[in-house]
């Protein structure tokens, strides 16, 4: 059931928002006025998140909390959710954990770095904590390494400090294995494309000139390639796009710090091919509808047209 009047849950619009805003900032590069406009948006998503969203510790409660929407509204969330059953649901503050798979750091804030020194030290969530946040996610050593990242992660290499043992110890236990198997692109490990570690990670490979990393990201792109240039199977157009946003943005840190290889030309003309056969293509399938009752379009151009006349 949706409510009007109130902002988007907190769970997908911090996990997703950030990194959207910080590329369409970064391809505004020939126009002062549109890059502006993007990191003002950036700018603003951090002070809507410490002044609406952010519930601090207190003398019951030492860890932060989160309210549900990104307006401070602190309801229940996807209440009676489609394959959940009925009377499922998150509580209030329940979302808590969205901090260790969001992409917050690439808003590139010393207030977010920050923050995110705090909420590592905080580990490890007791029992008592994880029931109050609904998830084992602040516990995870996938979230750990978020965490860790997003304290210190900076847009000038500069700034940049090397990553720590302790980040590759994490690395490799919790995330490179993933990376590297044949079905990292397949069904809901392809939203971890966007929702997830793996951005951040992406970043610090790149922004931290960490080699080991940019060659496990390059034989999961390799290996990609390969796999889906004839066939992408059990894997939803949604789901799909958030692997291909993944590849767009390995191709343009690797423009971004001179790595032309074999793999980067490869995954380029997959993604052209396969962009340009979903804006403007007779798809299969429909592209557009999941089921909330819209018209069926069979390409992204009819679509978005149609969101645009609406």
């Amino acid at each position: 059931m949706m409510v009007d009047g109130i902002g988007m849950d907190v769970s997908h619009f911090l996990a997703k928002w950030p990194i959207f805003i910080r590329i369409f900032m970064e391809a505004s590069y020939d126009s002062l006025k549109k890059e502006r406009f993007f990191r003002n948006i950036l700018k603003g998503i951090e002070i809507q998140l410490f002044d609406k969203v952010i519930i601090p510790p207190d003398e019951n409660i030492r860890i932060y909390r989160l309210t549900n929407y990104m307006d401070g509204t602190n309801g229940v969330y996807r209440w009676n959710y489609v394959g959940r059953g009925k009377n499922w649901g998150y509580n209030p503050s329940e979302l808590s954990c969205t901090p260790f798979y969001s992409s917050l750091v690439l808003i590139d804030s010393d207030r977010i770095r920050n923050w995110y020194k705090e909420l590592d030290a905080l580990y490890p969530y007791s029992k008592r904590e994880l029931e109050l946040v609904k998830s084992s996610s602040c516990n995870s050593g996938e979230g750990r390494l978020l965490a860790k990242l997003s304290s210190h992660l900076h847009f000038h290499s500069k700034k940049n400090k090397k990553i720590s043992d302790e980040e590759k110890l994490f690395f490799n236990q919790y995330i490179k294995e993933k990376l590297l198997s044949s079905d990292a692109w397949i069904g809901d490990n392809a939203y971890q494309g966007i929702v997830g570690q793996r951005q951040i990670i992406l970043h610090a490979a790149f922004l931290n000139n960490e080699q080991e990393w940019q060659d496990v990201l390059k034989k999961h792109f390799e290996n990609f390639v390969k796999a889906v240039e004839k066939d992408w199977p059990n894997t939803s157009h949604y789901y799909k796009w958030h692997q291909l946003a993944f590849a767009g943005r390995y191709l343009a840190l690797s423009a971004k710090f001179g790595v032309h290889e074999k793999v980067q030309r490869d995954l380029y003309r997959y993604l052209y091919k396969t962009v340009a056969n979903a804006w403007d293509g007779d798809n299969e399938k429909a592209v557009s509808n999941y089921g909330w009752g819209e018209p069926k379009f069979y390409n992204y151009e009819d679509w978005v047209n149609w969101k645009i006349q609406k």
